[in-house]
């Protein structure tokens, strides 16, 4: 689950790190907004994707008329795709140094990776004297030791009278990553201002959907506005689901199952409009539901529904599709491969 900036601003402060002042506002809130900090501010669209600064989604206004026009602006844009549903506006930094900070999990060296570089913003890795950022392995075990933050300190080429401050938020961000089952945090920037404080200029944070399943506290940072319709109502009924481009339809058990049903699809030119997990779990509601989706689907002009039975039952798929259709045909061609659990039960329903 990806956060946008003013979410992630939101876990950072829980975990103790400085952050800017800032209001996250929509359009009905705008006209009304009076800004409760000194002015000026910057008026930031927050989306799920970079580069809002070269598209023109982050703008600074010296006054307070001028902070509603320009909020009333960038809520009208749309940035790589995504419609701006918010912006955060926030005051001004005295900005003293910009620098980067990240953690991320790799899954192939089952270890965090910190990244820190002596510049900040846009195009980290393209700097003009060819420095990359550093880049250090910490074991999930062991964590994070004092090497570590002495070499990322370095890195950043900072006032010696910041280390306390940079030890202090480098460490509090690692806990939140522990603790919070994040798979990405990124400070960037991450600035040194003139009041001599580390503070979180920019934040992206990504969080594991199974910490989140079992964390009901952290569900309050998922968005429903950055997503879909069919991806909010996959959501509430506990199927996993990704709109894509394409226009097959496809209902399948197991994300194993359903992302190598979804290549073989899309290498045989028949392009996937969706992934959708069905799980182990799936009652006749949830699959209802999961079909309802597919149907209703305007992009869709085929549905492959791929099961293999377990835990589910393919004899219970083939009464939900049943009952989603009831008397009528159904709008899309609909192709069924079951094997496994009940399956000859299944096919013989749907025959």
């Amino acid at each position: 689950m990806f956060l946008n900036e003013h979410q992630s601003k939101k876990l950072f402060a829980a975990a103790g790190i400085a952050v800017p002042a800032g209001d996250c506002l929509g359009p009905e809130d705008v006209d009304a907004y009076a800004p409760p900090f000194p002015g000026p501010w910057y008026v930031k669209a927050q989306v799920l994707t970079g580069g809002r600064g070269k598209a023109g989604g982050v703008l600074r206004a010296d006054a307070p008329d001028a902070l509603r026009a320009t909020a009333r602006t960038i809520l009208g844009m749309t940035i790589k795709g995504h419609a701006v549903p918010f912006v955060r506006v926030e005051p001004a930094t005295d900005i003293r140094k910009e620098c980067y900070l990240s953690f991320m999990l790799s899954r192939q060296r089952r270890e965090m990776l910190l990244t820190t570089s002596h510049r900040g913003g846009m195009e980290v890795e393209a700097t003009a004297d060819s420095r990359k950022p550093l880049v250090q392995r910490v074991p999930l075990d062991a964590g994070l030791r004092e090497h570590h933050l002495r070499a990322a300190f370095f890195e950043l080429g900072a006032d010696p009278a910041g280390w306390a401050g940079f030890r202090d938020l480098a460490e509090r961000l690692f806990r939140a990553v522990r603790d919070d089952g994040l798979l990405l945090a990124e400070i960037n920037p991450l600035v040194f201002t003139g009041a001599g404080q580390w503070v979180a200029l920019d934040g992206k944070v990504e969080l594991d959907d199974n910490v989140v399943d079992l964390r009901p506290d952290l569900q309050g940072y998922y968005t429903p506005e950055h997503h879909g319709a069919e991806e909010n109502a996959a959501r509430d009924a506990g199927l996993s689901y990704v709109g894509l481009s394409g226009w097959v339809g496809l209902l399948v058990n197991g994300a194993g199952l359903a992302m190598a049903t979804m290549d073989l699809l899309n290498f045989s030119g028949l392009p996937a409009a969706n992934f959708m997990d069905l799980g182990g779990a799936a009652d006749g509601a949830r699959m209802r539901r999961a079909l309802d989706l597919l149907f209703a689907n305007p992009k869709v002009r085929a549905v492959f529904i791929n099961l293999f039975g377990g835990i589910v039952s393919c004899a219970g798929v083939a009464r939900a599709l049943m009952e989603a259709l009831g008397a009528e045909r159904a709008a899309q061609p609909v192709v069924v491969r079951m094997a496994g659990h009940e399956s000859a039960e299944g096919r013989a329903l749907l025959r």
